[in-house]
């Protein structure tokens, strides 16, 4: 940062970094980039030379990411004007809840909208001039990615709680197993926040109800709570099962969970979970949609459509805006009807084509002109006559020229 000459230039060596004697007050301006610097640096996966490998430590880590450790440090050497230069900054104050979950029928923009609450609880400053950018704040939320102040993940059946906090991993060195503990997500983000306590970071857990809460989370379940945080009046650790450290979960780091009410309901949920996060639902949004796409009024298509599954199962099967969003032709929509809204109903209603057409009318259903007389004779005392009565129906997307006042008739 600063050469050894006052009046030499910075060559970009590391003999270049506070090899002469410089007073505090010429330091000060510059601890800011430096500390940003360490940290971009600190944040590389890759290094074009072996001198971090070489040089850095575990102390040198602490004296840059750990606040505590390098307030004792620095104060040693600079004194407390150090200290207090550098921690003007506290954690920043988000009106937002530490622990939430985004739910609501499929289509409803809830991981869309993961990335909007990441920036904000990050940067507010940014989200508040840019909310309105789309391709700003998935900038942002990208560089946010690299540099693991937000971590994204999805739950599945088969998560388990060592993925999620720490394992015991397999080794093989000089032909023998030798066994190494390795980092889970939640424990990674947690000790990332922890160095860097001035700042906030995001866990987002995508499909948050489709993992086994109970066995991932384990007794993390309790720690996530925002009065049993680190340096809450109730705060709680618990003892590793496998480093045996203790472990608490820090006040800077947010978790941001979506659900799919079509794969279970809010009532559903573990108690436990329910508990520790505010629930924000994220319903259908015609308001969103074209009211003259190529003739079609397309929030009155949602409108019905939605209407008619709530009948028939119940809010949560709804569809969401987004299988309407972003047409641009009526090829689009038809793509939609055929790859997404008519598959997803041939899901909720268990292949129930009568229903289907309860809900898109019978110019998306149709009879299937199959011979009555397809099966062979048997001998049996069983009566199987009724099969051969039964009618078996297809879904159909309506050709060019029915196709805009199928969509209609919808709704009128």
């Amino acid at each position: 940062m600063l050469p050894k000459d006052k009046n030499a230039p910075f060559d970009s060596e590391p003999k270049a970094n506070f090899y002469h004697d410089i007073e505090f007050s010429e330091l000060k301006p510059f601890i800011s980039d430096f500390m940003k610097e360490c940290k971009r640096q600190y944040n590389q996966k890759e290094f074009k030379s072996g001198f971090r490998k070489k040089y850095t430590n575990e102390a040198f880590e602490k004296s840059i990411f750990n606040i505590e450790y390098r307030n004792k440090l620095f104060n040693k050497v600079f004194g407390k004007e150090f200290t207090n230069t550098l921690d003007k900054k506290s954690i920043k104050q988000i009106n937002a809840p530490l622990n939430q979950i985004l739910y609501g029928p499929p289509g409803t923009g809830k991981t869309y909208n993961t990335i909007n609450k990441a920036v904000e609880i990050i940067d507010n400053e940014f989200y508040t001039k840019n909310k309105d950018d789309r391709n700003k704040l998935k900038k942002c939320f990208k560089e946010l990615k690299e540099n693991r102040q937000i971590v994204f993940t999805t739950f599945h059946q088969s998560m388990s709680y060592e993925e999620f906090l720490e394992s015991l991993k397999p080794v093989v060195k000089n032909e023998a197993v030798h066994y190494q503990i390795e980092d889970g997500i939640f424990k990674q983000i947690c000790k990332s926040a922890e160095k860097e306590a001035e700042n906030n970071f995001v866990l987002i857990i995508d499909e948050i109800n489709r993992g086994n809460i109970a066995s991932i989370f384990g007794e993390l379940i309790t720690l996530i709570e925002p009065d049993k945080r680190k340096g809450k009046d109730e705060e709680l650790s618990i003892k590793l099962p496998y480093s045996k450290k203790d472990f608490t979960v820090p006040s800077n780091l947010y978790i941001i969970g979506t659900m799919n009410t079509a794969d279970r309901s809010v009532e559903a949920l573990d108690n436990a979970l329910r508990r520790r996060f505010v629930f924000e639902e994220m319903p259908p949004d015609t308001s969103l949609l074209e009211t003259n796409f190529n003739g079609i009024n397309l929030q009155e298509v949602l409108e019905k459509i939605n209407l008619r599954i709530e009948k028939l199962i119940d809010k949560d099967h709804k569809i969401g805006h987004s299988y309407f969003m972003n047409l641009e032709n009526i090829d689009d929509l038809k793509s939609a009807f055929r790859n997404k809204i008519i598959p997803l109903l041939e899901e909720y209603f268990y292949g129930d084509f009568v229903k289907i057409g309860l809900v898109l009318g019978s110019a998306f259903v149709e009879k299937s002109n199959i011979d009555q007389n397809i099966f062979k004779t048997i001998e049996s005392d069983d009566d199987y006559s009724d099969f051969e009565d039964r009618i078996i129906y297809k879904t159909v997307i309506p050709n060019d020229d029915n196709f805009v006042d199928a969509v209609k008739s919808i709704y009128s």
